[in-house]
């Protein structure tokens, strides 16, 4: 604590209460940057590891996937023929494209 204060811990005469709240809210502050400091290199280090990285990959597809199969659920917005593709639009952005020839084998 000294260090911060580089021994001037003598306020000026009146201004104690100022002084000593300034001095516990500092003190509050650099302990809690220290900490802060400890916990992003834990952070760092654990979203760094290969197990996580896989995982959280795996749950974002699995995420995109279930929304995807949610919003085809629904019937398409918009079905239009283009040459030999139909185009079905879905809400948020979601596009089916399938070769007429595709469906008629089905």
């Amino acid at each position: 604590m000294k260090n911060a204060y580089r021994g001037k811990e003598t306020p000026v005469p009146g201004e104690r209460p100022l002084f000593d709240a300034f001095k516990k809210l500092s003190f509050f502050c650099i302990v809690g940057l220290d900490a802060y400091t400890i916990n992003i290199k834990v952070l760092r280090d654990e979203i760094s590891r290969e197990n996580f990285i896989n995982n959280l990959d795996q749950l974002v597809k699995d995420m995109n996937d279930c929304t995807i199969k949610q919003i085809m659920s629904q019937s398409p917005a918009n079905t239009e023929i283009q040459g030999n593709l139909l185009i079905e639009r879905y809400e948020r952005g979601v596009v089916k494209i399938s070769s007429i020839e595709q469906l008629e084998d089905e």
